[in-house]
């Protein structure tokens, strides 16, 4: 008996069509799908919440005790502290805009744009820089200008535009809505005289206890 043989053609077999892996291969490629979901929305939290925290690390804060200067001009030296023309305190450099201080102190109404400032009412004597700043230290007070409180109030909201791109703390001294009224008072009714403490510790909100007893009718810082 002659059999007759079949040939069988060897090839490459493929179980993409099977019917019984169809259903497993859907469901591997949902799971893979799933994943890269998750993995995008991961990226997109950890983007926007390192976003975040440089935004909160570059913005200004008034909160704390950041601007303060210890309890005497020795002590304000010794934590790195300067005297502040504009803000009439001793600021740490952080507090500091020194391109609009160096900018205040040409804008003033004395020789050479400097400004003038007196040791009483009467401007009987001439204080240099040095000896204003050493008035935080005795509670004292010096006498200056109408022409210097306009420029004082114009240059603070200055440095507060400025913060946001300098990154300099504006202290709660004037941080606030209060001065910003004292200051429309000052163009409204600027007084014959004007006035000033020295302070060490910008970050308090409340006037200093010496200053309550210092006229109200004078206009003071």
């Amino acid at each position: 008996m002659v059999h007759e043989y079949q040939k069988i053609e060897l090839g490459e077999t493929s179980n993409e069509n099977d019917p019984i892996l169809e259903p497993r291969k859907r469901k591997r490629l949902g799971y893979v799908t799933i994943l890269i979901i998750i993995k995008d929305v991961i990226l997109v939290v950890l983007a926007l919440a390192a976003a975040i925290a440089l935004y909160m690390q570059s913005r200004p804060t008034s909160t704390g005790t950041r601007c303060d200067c210890g309890s005497s001009t020795a002590e304000a030296r010794a934590m790195g502290c300067k005297y502040d023309t504009i803000a009439a305190a001793w600021l740490p450099p952080q507090c500091i805009d020194s391109e609009l201080v160096a900018e205040f102190d040409k804008m003033g109404d004395g020789e050479n744009g400097t400004w003038q400032y007196w040791v009483d009412a009467e401007h009987s004597r001439l204080l240099s820089i040095d000896e204003v700043g050493a008035l935080a230290d005795t509670n004292g007070f010096f006498w200056t200008t109408t022409n210097w409180h306009f420029m004082h109030c114009f240059y603070y909201w200055r440095k507060q535009q400025r913060a946001r791109f300098t990154g300099v703390l504006i202290e709660p001294r004037y941080d606030n809505e209060r001065h910003v009224k004292h200051c429309g008072q000052i163009f409204k009714d600027p007084g014959p005289i004007a006035y000033s403490y020295v302070e060490l510790k910008s970050s308090r909100l409340e006037e200093p206890e010496f200053l309550k007893h210092k006229g109200q009718n004078d206009h003071k810082l």
